[in-house]
């Protein structure tokens, strides 16, 4: 559609443009007037053409719609239901937390060569007067901290699917029961 359009503008800039180069006499410029008039009113009438077709298949289409809008049937209403504005929810933000949670604690896991040195399970006993725990004690309830919060992540999972409301429950008390083990955990260490 554009390009007869174009090639008409084309057309009409050009003849202009090469009649005052060759300097022909204004009878064949009155010509080629005429031509691209000619060219502009083919164009207006395959133009017309085509949206006469277009409005001659639009009416069948109306007739069927309203046919089928007279149909006796009375309308079915389908229940009412809200949709949450938000994809993520706020398990799958739990979630993120809790993974990032375990990605620290994991990193914890090995003890540093100054706390293995200082607090070796061959230091003498006496030095635990200090307070110190050693290496091998802080690494396995690091290992039993990971463990409970990768649990706790697996609750959060299974509350994704839960179809019942008392599922939802049994899930919510093991996650709390988790979540004391995990402070009760970290309180033994201080």
């Amino acid at each position: 559609m554009r390009l007869p359009i174009l090639s008409v503008v084309a057309l009409s800039l050009a003849c202009p443009l090469a009649a005052s180069a060759s300097e022909e006499s204004p009878e064949t410029k009155a010509e080629q007037e005429a031509r691209v008039k000619a060219n502009l009113a083919e164009h207006a009438e395959r133009r017309a053409n085509k949206e006469s077709a277009k409005d001659e298949s639009r009416p069948d289409a109306e007739a069927s719609a309203q046919a089928s809008d007279e149909a006796d049937e009375p309308t079915m209403m389908m229940p009412a239901f809200t949709v949450s504005s938000s994809r993520i929810s706020e398990l799958d933000i739990e979630i993120k937390k809790l993974n990032k949670e375990i990605e620290r604690a994991k990193k914890k896991l090995k003890p540093s060569e100054l706390d293995e040195s200082l607090n070796s399970d061959d230091a003498p006993k006496v030095l635990a007067i200090f307070g110190g725990k050693t290496a091998g004690q802080r690494k396995s309830v690091a290992a039993e901290r990971v463990n409970l919060m990768e649990t706790e992540r697996d609750i959060l999972e299974a509350m994704k699917h839960v179809r019942t409301r008392k599922e939802e429950a049994e899930l919510k008390e093991q996650l709390n029961a988790f979540k004391t083990m995990r402070r009760q955990l970290d309180e033994v260490l201080r």
